[in-house]
């Protein structure tokens, strides 16, 4: 089987296994052919893992072998829709390079986002709050 360069392909998953250095990776087959792996997102590792994902091929080794990336675009769109509420986490309040201030939230899918506002604080972390 040959990638091409910025493709998504969808792997079937084997298992979850952690390199020497503690990094987790899904371990992928495709077709036949096993020996492929990518980076879980945060919430396939705290539960079941999935029987596929969709990942993008974001470099080709000279051996042909691909270097992998969830398509995190595509799952975006498979699970959320415009105009919609979704339940988001807040996991903490900081401020960024403009001491501009905004919440880190975190979605179900593990997907961190910020969420700035003005004034006095709204929410407490741990707490859920839902957005459009």
């Amino acid at each position: 089987m040959q990638f091409e360069f910025g493709k998504v392909y969808e792997f079937q998953v084997v298992g979850l296994q952690a390199n020497t250095a503690g990094v987790n990776f899904l371990n992928l087959r495709y077709g036949t052919e096993e020996g492929f792996r990518v980076r879980p997102l945060p919430f396939q590792v705290d539960g079941a893992l999935p029987k596929a994902v969709r990942c993008k091929v974001k470099n080709i080794s000279l051996k042909g072998l691909p270097t992998l990336e969830q398509d995190i675009a595509g799952l975006i769109r498979e699970n959320f829709s415009v105009g919609q509420e979704y339940t988001f986490s807040v996991i903490s309040c900081d401020k960024d390079n403009n001491e501009r201030t905004y919440y880190n939230v975190r979605d179900q899918f593990g997907l961190s986002h910020r969420l700035y506002y003005k004034g006095e604080p709204k929410y407490n972390i741990g707490e859920s709050v839902l957005l459009k």
